[in-house]
């Protein structure tokens, strides 16, 4: 079943694929690549190198500029482990934050303290 995360539209944000061993190497490359695609069908990254971060575990990190369009985003991830290509699907909700949270607790300080930490959290 494919994963869906929310996020803040223009910050950077690192996506994560777990795959228990790793994938097959070539010419000293992990074989696991990344593609994001805006629901209105723009290529925002296109079949990019993950990096490794440990035993079966990649990474990517897309760049503010990557999550500049706000909205639904597809990420595919294409991955090949003894010679057997395969794939992995996430889905991101990139929003726009409608106010700060220095403008809301102007408005209403009684809350910061309660809940000030959790202002940004999805």
């Amino acid at each position: 079943m494919p994963v869906q995360s929310y996020t803040k539209q223009a910050v950077a944000y690192v996506a994560s694929l777990s795959l228990g061993s790793d994938a097959d190497i070539v010419s000293g490359n992990y074989q696991v690549f990344i593609s994001m695609f805006h629901d209105w069908t723009d290529t925002i990254v296109n079949n990019v190198l993950a990096t490794r971060t440990s035993a079966g575990e990649y990474i990517y990190e897309f760049s503010a500029d990557n999550m500049a369009s706000f909205g639904k985003h597809k990420i595919v991830w294409r991955y090949i482990k003894s010679s057997v290509t395969s794939t992995s699907t996430q889905y991101i909700n990139v929003y726009s934050q409608y106010i700060t949270s220095g403008e809301f607790f102007d408005i209403y300080p009684e809350l910061e303290a309660a809940s000030g930490d959790k202002f940004d959290s999805t």
